[in-house]
């Protein structure tokens, strides 16, 4: 039975879950009620049309625009080598993945998303994450897009995908090298040498593009 204390509740819950973009324990913590009596009352939102699972996606995208934007916050000034490796992530990818050849500018969307990638691993992780996706980067680069956004998200949800398994080969090797004086140009060399990326003919990338 919907009661007047429920409609209160379903106003409260789309405000938190839709334009704050808060998760269900966010919530649940927020107005003092079970994760579990939450869920039925989320369903019995989008019964009565109070709620959509457009609203639910736009609530999702809302949150992470919240987490990248507290993250950008808490950012500390990034180290001369993170620098570098920043630029060479812009580089390869304009020199390799946009008309740069032809029309000699920087596409401004491909450097936003660049800098987002950020909330998800170091610029040298991800540098050497594109190098090994790069299969999978020429691959994509035939596919037909709607415009650069859509083309550059892509791009960089392949990248975001493949972060984790990059960043745990570095650590792997960081630790052979403890107590050796290689510089990190060598041990690209080694990563790059061993790892190699075989572009694949279909991907799923609904969920990792809300990222971008």
């Amino acid at each position: 039975m919907i009661t007047l204390n429920n409609h209160e509740q379903y106003g409260e819950i789309v405000e938190l879950k839709v334009k704050q973009g808060l998760t269900n324990k966010e919530i649940s913590e927020k107005l003092k009620i079970p994760e579990y009596r939450l869920s039925k009352l989320v369903s019995e939102a989008k019964e009565i049309g109070l709620i959509s699972d457009e609203d639910i996606q736009k609530g999702k995208r809302n949150r992470k625009a919240r987490e990248r934007k507290e993250a950008q916050k808490n950012k500390v000034p990034l180290s001369e080598e993170e620098q570098k490796y920043k630029k060479a992530c812009k580089d390869y990818l304009t020199f390799n993945f946009t008309d740069y050849k032809q029309t000699k500018k920087f596409n401004p969307v491909l450097s936003q998303k660049i800098e987002l990638l950020s909330s998800f691993g170091t610029f040298k992780e991800i540098y050497r994450t594109i190098l090994y996706c790069k299969a999978n980067l020429e691959y994509a680069s035939k596919k037909t897009y709607n415009s650069d956004v859509q083309r550059f998200s892509y791009y960089m949800a392949i990248i975001k995908n493949n972060i984790p398994k990059i960043r745990a080969k570095i650590q792997e090797q960081e630790k052979l090298e403890q107590g050796k004086n290689k510089n990190s140009e060598s041990i690209v060399e080694n990563l790059n040498n061993e790892i190699v990326s075989v572009p694949t003919e279909r991907f799923d990338m609904s969920d990792l593009l809300d990222d971008f």
